[in-house]
């Protein structure tokens, strides 16, 4: 840290939303079990996260999971109402859902469908980190807020409490529904 300097005497324990940011975490999170003997990055998601198989997810590893190389059909055209990631949102909670959006993040990972092979070149596909999310939360048998408190926040000292946004049916958003203070975030940049 060179140098902190707050206008207001209650934004220096303000949380701030840290969008994508949020990816990392999750990421660290799975080395984490990774190095703990409890997630296998070369085995197929649904070993962890059975009712992936059937949808788009199928075949796709761990690995392809933190590398952004599954091949399903995932749109973050965020200009489009209709776009993949818009209905995401919806189904998440961040928007309005429409007539016939699924509700809740996991039943919307369940209807996505297979664009080309897995293990293809990257594409940013933020679904891709929900459901490394989802499956680090059955391979520890321990909700993603506790997995971020016990592996990541303690261990780099926070100073404060984080929060996850969680959708409607209480599952958190592992793409970008973390909010941290400033001087946290910096601590998680260290770790890095």
């Amino acid at each position: 840290l060179v140098c902190e300097d707050y206008r207001h005497p209650d934004v220096e324990h303000a949380l701030h939303p840290l969008h994508s940011v949020t990816k990392s975490v999750v990421s660290c999170v799975a080395a984490s079990l990774a190095a703990d003997g409890l997630l296998d990055p070369e085995v197929p998601a649904e070993t962890y996260v059975p009712e992936l198989s059937g949808c788009g997810y199928t075949g796709a590893s761990v690995r392809t999971l933190l590398d952004m190389r599954s091949g399903i059909r995932f749109h973050e055209t965020y200009l489009d109402p209709n776009s993949e990631v818009r209905v995401m949102e919806r189904s998440m909670g961040w928007a309005p859902r429409n007539h016939g959006d699924p509700l809740g993040m996991y039943p919307y990972i369940l209807t996505v469908a297979g664009e080309q092979e897995h293990d293809g070149v990257f594409v940013y596909r933020s679904i891709d980190t929900d459901v490394l999310g989802w499956v680090c939360e059955r391979a520890a048998g321990v909700r993603m807020a506790d997995l971020i408190s016990t592996r990541v926040w303690q261990p780099i000292g926070a100073y404060h409490d984080a929060e996850i946004s969680v959708d409607p049916l209480g599952s958190a958003i592992h793409d970008g529904g973390l909010s941290a203070t400033v001087r946290d975030l910096g601590r998680f940049g260290a770790l890095l």
